[in-house]
């Protein structure tokens, strides 16, 4: 009997009592809002409005009230009330002809109200000129964007859409912004893989054309981002495999043909040929329409550019590209600024410096996306300083990190932080491409996730961790 109920719409639906990590509290929300003289609080599923210490109106006692918005939604100039409420009945204040009566049904509506002390038509002063039927949809949140005057609504599958009053009443205007990510680990070119390519083939096209459908990934992707952990050159006497690596710049080039449009360049590795590698590897990329971040040339040490602004489909994001270190290699004298580093957890200068770099990021962009070259190789557990960076990242208001150095596959997971901002974090990619030949020692992954904007409010979804071969191999010709 329950059950049969329960299909019919007799009682608020399960997921009105579901909890996440970005609202712990559920979809019920309690608010204090103010102003023109009015003070107006949401608390226990009901909407108050005050003039001073009087009451002048309360939601309807039939009515939950979900949650309460105080913006001028139809551009009037004075602002109006706005709630997201559950009632009993299908219809609004008016129902089709063809119904003869409402049913007993509970449903998610958008009343709208308005505040004119002056009116003297009604006989209160906050008084409806909105009331919706059932919305066919299922809302866990609102927000108003004032610079589009519309109202975005936030469905339980994360999908969002925005809605304006045009002549009378809302109708959908817009649906949320996308950006798709992949992002892929560390491109890290041993003697072998460089040697072969220059051996027998025209290009180093081929290391990017697995059967594992990663050519495919890349190309689906609004934004593909990889993992430089190598620098290019282009003097054959520069080039070398470990410990000290020095990388055709024709790899970045087929990096580029692949579909890449970033590279993430600060590592461990991003001096091993000094400053030629640097301006190289700079050089290369930004030829090919490829992003390189982390590192600065020769001809841009003036001061140091700690993020790179990428826009796609409206989005605005920050990037920032990191590394714990050189390999013990001091930072040329005359290019302080050559590879961007993470700063020692006890320089608390750094950390500051480091800070207020993310936090100018945060107000100049809408989405803040750090890569850090960080961790311990071949452990697949994070380690006590990408836990401490970690924490850093999400009180500076970071919304997705992106590790790599390890060579092998950490975990991926989702921080929330005290004041409800949710960060994704990938700790290790592993590697992209390598020519380690053990398997215990080697494996790749790309982190997968799309980013959706509607009105201020950013939203990760459809984050996952999908493995792939990473290791080189090759049949060499020999004849």
């Amino acid at each position: 009997m329950f059950r049969l109920l329960d299909q019919r719409g007799l009682f608020l639906p399960s997921w009105t009592k579901q909890q996440n990590a970005k609202d712990p509290g559920g979809i019920w929300k309690n608010r204090s809002l103010s102003g023109d003289s009015l003070r107006l609080e949401l608390s226990s599923k009901k909407a108050a409005v005050s003039v001073g210490e009087n009451p002048i109106w309360t939601s309807p006692k039939e009515v939950l009230v979900q949650d309460l918005l105080y913006e001028d939604i139809d551009r009037d100039g004075a602002k109006e009330i706005i709630l997201l409420c559950w009632r009993r009945g299908s219809f609004g204040e008016h129902r089709p002809f063809w119904v003869s009566a409402n049913d007993n049904r509970w449903g998610q509506h958008i009343f709208i109200y308005d505040y004119a002390p002056e009116n003297t038509v009604y006989p209160n002063p906050v008084h409806a000129i909105w009331m919706s039927s059932a919305i066919p949809m299922d809302i866990t949140a609102i927000s108003y964007d004032p610079s589009r005057q519309a109202l975005y609504v936030r469905e339980t599958d994360e999908r969002i859409t925005g809605w304006a009053w045009l002549s009378w009443g809302l109708e959908m205007v817009s649906e949320e912004s996308s950006v798709s990510f992949l992002c892929a680990g560390d491109l890290l070119v041993h003697e072998p893989i460089y040697a072969y390519g220059l051996s027998y083939t025209e290009t180093f096209d081929f290391l990017f054309q697995q059967e594992d459908g990663l050519p495919q990934r890349i190309r689906s992707a609004d934004v593909a981002v990889l993992g430089q952990e190598t620098p290019l050159v282009d003097d054959p006497l520069l080039y070398g495999g470990y410990p000290d690596f020095g990388t055709p710049w024709t790899v970045g080039e087929a990096a580029a043909n692949a579909g890449f449009d970033i590279a993430s360049c600060a590592t461990n590795h991003a001096l091993d040929r000094g400053m030629k590698g640097i301006d190289i590897t700079l050089k290369t990329y930004r030829d090919n329409d490829v992003l390189p971040l982390g590192i600065q040339g020769t001809d841009e040490q003036a001061r140091w550019i700690p993020y790179q602004l990428l826009t796609r489909q409206g989005i605005r994001f920050a990037l920032f590209s990191l590394t714990y270190g050189t390999n013990g290699r001091p930072m040329p004298a005359s290019s302080p600024y050559a590879v961007h580093l993470l700063p020692d957890p006890e320089d608390g200068e750094a950390l500051e410096k480091l800070r207020t770099a993310l936090k100018t990021a945060r107000e100049e962009a809408d989405c803040v996306i750090v890569f850090a070259h960080w961790g311990t190789e071949y452990e697949n557990q994070p380690d006590e300083l990408q836990q401490f960076y970690s924490d850093l990242f999400l009180q500076a208001g970071v919304d997705v990190v992106v590790g790599s150095h390890p060579h092998v596959i950490q975990p991926m997971e989702t921080l929330t932080a005290e004041n409800g901002h949710v960060m994704l974090i990938y700790y290790s990619l592993g590697n992209l491409i390598s020519g380690n030949q053990d398997p215990a020692q080697n494996s790749g992954a790309l982190g997968c996730f799309n980013i959706k904007k509607a009105g201020d409010e950013i939203l990760i979804t459809d984050s996952e961790l999908v493995k792939i071969d990473s290791i080189f191999r090759v049949e060499i010709p020999t004849d």
